[in-house]
């Protein structure tokens, strides 16, 4: 509690407790509610689905796979397929704008690249063989549920915080005001 000294300051008055201790319990605060804040940011990846897509592409041609996915994670790997086979995966927006121009960005899976990770909702998936002869393709799609079963952490990890940070704080100044006031008693003593 604020109170007004014999002396005319006003400070921080903790009444039969010993300071460093109570120090202590703000600083295990503030480092407990990182801790807690931290781990309810850690979210939950858990493996919904595997699937496999597999055919033929004939020479020089394109084939578009509907492949709505209503996670938020998922891993494509070309096992099968020659370096004529290009995979471009598409989100919502994508799609939409193939549909109306016709324009692909960059494929994602190729032979370079046999794997790729999208860390949003796919909806469609452009096959192409660039090849004279006809290909084989066979994907496997792994799909996976992005949980965040521990944001519930976040409740006590913010009181914790601004509680002991705020009493840091209130500590800091009140040592620098008694600074202050030591220096300036020195002086006036000279």
């Amino acid at each position: 509690m604020l109170h007004d000294s014999k002396k005319g300051r006003w400070g921080l008055h903790l009444p039969h407790v010993d300071s460093l201790v109570v120090l202590g319990l703000a600083v295990v605060a503030v480092i407990g509610g990182t801790v807690l804040a931290a781990f309810a940011l850690i979210p939950d990846i858990e493996l919904v689905r595997t699937e496999t897509l597999h055919g033929n592409l004939n020479a020089s041609s394109q084939q578009n796979l509907s492949f709505p996915v209503d996670v938020g994670l998922t891993e494509l790997r070309l096992e099968v397929g020659n370096c004529t086979v290009f995979v471009t995966a598409l989100n919502e927006p994508q799609w939409s704008h193939y549909n109306a121009s016709g324009e692909l960005p960059n494929p994602q899976l190729t032979c370079g690249e046999r794997s790729a990770t999208f860390y949003y909702q796919l909806r469609a998936l452009i096959l192409q063989n660039d090849g004279l002869s006809p290909e084989a393709y066979q994907i496997l799609a792994r799909l996976y549920a992005v949980r965040s079963s521990r944001a519930l952490l976040a409740i006590p990890a913010f009181p914790l915080i601004l509680g002991g940070s705020t009493f840091l704080v209130f500590r800091w100044l009140q040592r620098g005001i008694e600074r202050i006031h030591e220096i300036r008693k020195t002086v006036t003593k000279r």
